[in-house]
């Protein structure tokens, strides 16, 4: 058996392994544990763009210098709502997993760029009295563009502070007239937003070589689609640190908030949609290799005041990732 470690005894290679089976598992309870949501997916709270938690401390044989970085990362949520007065009564509940792949390349010191091309399986339960109706629906996801500018502008004392501007744009790759039985399936279901969404903002971090700190904001306006459904412009607000475990492993805390305002469907208020929530993040990243990491992450909602009748649960993020 190979030894993708490098120079660690097997003790210690059976130690990081449970820690991080046992990491893993508390991350899938904490995700079961949490009452049920709705948060649209493309409203995803976080800081996506800017990846100051992803790339501030090195991990045991692997060089922050590397220019080329892949991931290959998985999303799964699960959402409810109620349905609209014009359905009647009754729940709506989905289900998603989103793989993704993200490729990002430093053009130089200061300046990289990235992109993102996601899959999308959904699944879709109505619940009313007449009974319950499943759907499900899978495809390729909106492919989002991104670039990253970002500068050391202080040392002292041992401490760096940096500062960035992110930007991407989000492009109408996914499918957005998928049809069951001759009709358009829920908008929910589509893979894809059919619109052009632009997101913008900037963030500020303290560095050491042991832990970083970090805060972020961005604004996000989002298009509306051919069939003029238009899902609400959000204000995404980002505060989090990380510190060294063990030499390879690192634990990051966040609190990722967002305020949404509600979808619009053919200018018409989309009950239901919008509102504001906060999520308490914990997660750790732990070296494979000397180019590999594997990272877990959850997101769990600690306050929300969302409009209409909705809540929201837990988001597991997982992603293995390659520095080239």
């Amino acid at each position: 058996m190979i030894n993708i470690m490098g120079p660690i005894s097997e003790p210690q290679g059976v130690f990081m392994r449970n820690a991080t089976y046992g990491i893993l598992g508390a991350l899938l309870l904490l995700t079961g544990s949490v009452t049920p949501s709705r948060a649209c997916s493309v409203c995803r709270c976080g800081d996506n763009a800017f990846q100051f938690s992803d790339q501030a401390l090195p991990l045991a044989g692997q060089s922050d210098i590397r220019r080329f970085r892949l991931s290959i990362a998985n999303l799964y949520s699960t959402k409810s709502n109620a349905l609209t007065p014009d359905e009647g009564p009754g729940m709506e509940h989905q289900r998603e997993f989103r793989p993704s792949a993200e490729a990002m390349y430093e053009l130089t010191d200061h300046l990289s760029v990235s992109t993102e091309f996601p899959l999308s399986f959904r699944r879709l339960q109505v619940s009313t009295d007449a009974g319950s109706t499943h759907e499900r629906s899978s495809g390729f996801g909106d492919a989002e563009l991104s670039a990253l500018w970002m500068t050391n502008f202080a040392s002292a004392n041992g401490r760096h502070y940096s500062a960035g501007l992110a930007g991407s744009l989000k492009l109408p790759t996914g499918r957005n007239n998928a049809q069951a039985d001759g009709a358009r399936v829920e908008e929910h279901l589509q893979s894809g937003t059919g619109s052009y969404d632009f997101t913008f903002g900037g963030a500020l971090a303290r560095s050491t070589c042991a832990s970083r700190v970090f805060a972020s904001a961005y604004f996000r306006r989002n298009g509306t689609n051919d069939f003029d459904y238009h899902y609400g412009n959000a204000v995404l607000a980002n505060i989090g640190g990380q510190r060294s475990i063990l030499s390879w492993m690192i634990g990051s805390l966040q609190v990722n908030a967002r305020h949404a305002r509600r979808d619009l469907d053919s200018k018409t208020t989309v009950d239901n949609t919008g509102g504001s929530v906060a999520y308490l993040t914990p997660g750790v990243r732990v070296a494979l290799g000397d180019v590999t990491s594997l990272s877990l992450s959850v997101q769990i909602p600690v306050w929300q005041n969302l409009y209409g009748d909705q809540s929201e649960k837990s988001v597991l993020i997982t992603g293995l990732n390659f520095s080239l």
